[in-house]
């Protein structure tokens, strides 16, 4: 009994350390993949308990550069091309794209990088107030969320 019980113990502390790796925000694309440029980071979450989703960066892109953004990362992660559905425009099929790099697996085998783009048709760009209706991709502000899942 005693045996399982460290066994448990050690376990524990084990997975506890690998979460405790991220304490802080980081720029999640720059550290552990390719980072294209006019992204601005707004904001970031360490997901302390979480199982599966480790940490998440979320960048803002203007829409100027949407198209741009938008090639690189399909093109080098595999994400789906982005698609006006209902509300705004997403990855087609739900397809993010994924990148796994050494540096991330030496953290934890299991570590893989989640990536999505996205923009509210509803909500506008609040640069230029309420667009509400508007279709034209250049006037809205995109988001990418790069997420660390332990899949």
């Amino acid at each position: 009994m005693n045996t399982l019980f460290i066994f448990l113990n050690i376990i524990g502390l084990s997975l506890l350390v690998n979460n405790k790796q991220f304490t802080d925000c980081q720029d999640l694309l720059t550290q552990y993949a390719e980072r294209p440029d006019h992204l601005e980071i707004v904001s970031c979450d360490v997901h302390e308990d979480n199982a599966q989703i480790v940490n998440a960066t979320t960048y803002k892109v203007s829409g100027e550069y949407a198209a741009e953004i938008e090639q690189f990362l399909v093109k080098k992660y595999g994400m789906g091309k982005l698609k006006f559905v209902c509300c705004g425009w997403e990855p087609e099929n739900g397809q993010l794209g994924q990148h796994s790099s050494k540096q991330l697996t030496q953290l934890h085998p299991n570590y893989v990088l989640g990536i999505n783009m996205y923009a509210s048709w509803e909500l506008g760009n609040e640069k230029e107030g309420s667009l509400h209706g508007e279709m034209d991709q250049t006037k809205f502000d995109f988001y990418i969320v790069v997420t660390i899942y332990d899949v």
